[in-house]
């Protein structure tokens, strides 16, 4: 069997048989369809809940005005709650098992919203941070 380098084409006239075998296939494999489609619709899925959850698409995000502005200040509850879950002994667990849920929680809420106003460019780099 003869293995072309440029395409990965098995040459019929070397064995015929080998394509029949499936070898061809094997060999015509790019690196685009590398994915079968059930992952790639796995991957598509993920990345929706992911922006759907954690971190919204630019286009989703709420402008921020003094209406909504109080919501900025939710993420720090959790923050505080596993503040003083810091100093109580025997609180390692739930501490652990809480730290994802603030995490997400607080990306979700700064990436959420911006200032649109182009002097507050600023406070978004710092919501980002």
């Amino acid at each position: 069997m003869v293995v072309c380098s440029e395409v990965g084409e098995v040459n019929q006239r070397a064995r015929p048989e080998a394509a029949d075998a499936g070898v061809q296939s094997r060999t015509n494999r790019s690196s685009a369809s590398y994915f079968t489609m059930r992952e790639r619709r796995i991957f598509e899925v993920a990345e929706d809940w992911f922006h759907l959850i954690v971190v919204p698409r630019p286009e989703d995000r709420t402008e921020l005005s003094w209406v909504n502005a109080p919501i900025l200040l939710l993420p720090f509850m959790p923050l505080l709650a596993v503040a003083y879950l810091a100093r109580r002994p025997g609180t390692r667990l739930l501490r652990a098992l809480c730290l994802p849920l603030v995490l997400m929680g607080t990306t979700r809420i700064f990436f959420a919203y911006y200032f649109s106003t182009p002097g507050a460019n600023e406070y978004n780099w710092a919501m980002g941070m």
